[in-house]
């Protein structure tokens, strides 16, 4: 029977992941359970941005995959990067009408 999994990721027993847990299994309808994959945040730092990449994070929750999982949710409650997304400002110059 596949499994939905949440995957705590720096956070120190959070209060409402039971809570989370029980939400997840009633919208999905599929067994829910807590996975205790350890993440190595330290080699997703990236040190210009401070952030930690999502993609890099990403792949240790699929390398770290349990065989029953269905689905894996990693929820964590540091700053998180897209890389192919960056800061851009923009302004915008409008024509003006005399």
């Amino acid at each position: 029977m596949a499994h939905i999994y949440l995957v705590p990721i720096h956070l120190n027993n959070p209060v409402w992941l039971e809570k989370l847990m029980g939400c997840v299994e009633c919208a999905f309808g599929i067994t829910t359970r807590c996975s205790p994959c350890k993440i190595d945040l330290a080699r997703t730092f990236d040190p210009v941005r401070k952030q930690y990449s999502s993609s890099m994070i990403l792949r240790q929750l699929i390398m770290s995959r349990p065989p029953d999982a269905y689905k894996i949710l990693g929820i964590t409650d540091v700053d998180i990067f897209i890389p192919i997304l960056i800061y851009v400002p923009i302004s915008f110059v409008g024509e003006t009408r005399s």
